[in-house]
């Protein structure tokens, strides 16, 4: 909304005078409120069911957050490995990037801890070993 009125200000970045009329914010859109699919630890493969599981319990968060974080360890873990090719000559990488948006004191980062610890471990000891290790199939 405009007032209308013409008025001097100085503005803060260039200490030039700028005039013209002010303008308020527009007012802010809410988000839409839309129902969600509760995850289900059924829906992910190998030990990594096993593990958005369990967590939850052990943390008392959604299974929707360490769903979500495992997923995106295990891209971690396989990028640069692993890659998808809907049509032929056409190559992408593996990723996915997640952004969790919780509110402070949610567990967030005990959840990817937790999560991400079999990986840390499994990377921890390559270093210090001499054979390559292998990730089994899942």
């Amino acid at each position: 909304m405009s007032s209308g009125r013409g008025r001097r200000r100085d503005c803060p970045l260039t200490k030039h005078a700028i005039v013209g009329p002010i303008q308020e914010w527009p007012r802010i859109a809410p988000f839409l409120v839309r129902s969600a699919t509760p995850l289900d630890a059924d829906l992910f493969p190998g030990f990594l069911d096993d593990m958005v599981a369990a967590v939850p319990q052990a943390t008392e968060t959604p299974i929707e957050l360490p769903g979500l974080l495992g997923l995106a360890v295990v891209a971690a873990c396989v990028a640069r490995k692993v890659t998808v090719s809907p049509e032929p000559g056409y190559e992408e990488p593996l990723n996915i990037f997640v952004a969790v948006g919780m509110e402070s004191g949610n567990r967030k980062t005990a959840v990817l801890q937790a999560i991400a610890q079999p990986f840390a471990e499994w990377e921890r000891i390559a270093l210090l070993s001499d054979e390559r290790p292998t990730i089994p199939p899942v």
